[in-house]
């Protein structure tokens, strides 16, 4: 697990299982951590043998993060510019009564 801090650039990192295999995972963790400034949680099972295998599948973790958390802004930026929005057509709708009174 790895955190990003405002103490430190590097994001921190936590191993929540004791073993070999969790040095790559917390690597990994806190690469995209770094990258994505979100708190990660990684279990990674890939050989260490295949290193083009790793950056591939990395790379692609990525893309699909950035995809998801993307469109969940997106979808926030959206609904707020909506309700932006109607709260001015709302405000608006009295005066331009009144103006054609």
């Amino acid at each position: 697990m790895s955190i990003p801090t405002q103490m430190d650039p590097i994001p921190a990192v936590a191993t929540l299982l004791p073993s070999s295999a969790n040095s790559e995972s917390s690597s990994v963790a806190q690469r995209i951590a770094l990258k994505m400034q979100r708190p990660v949680l990684c279990s990674w099972n890939i050989p260490g043998t295949s290193p083009m295998l790793e950056a591939i599948a990395e790379r692609r973790l990525l893309q699909e993060l950035r995809d998801m958390f993307g469109t969940q802004q997106q979808q926030v930026q959206e609904q707020t510019g909506q309700a932006a929005h109607a709260e001015g057509l709302a405000g608006a709708q009295p005066a331009t009564q009144a103006a054609n009174s």
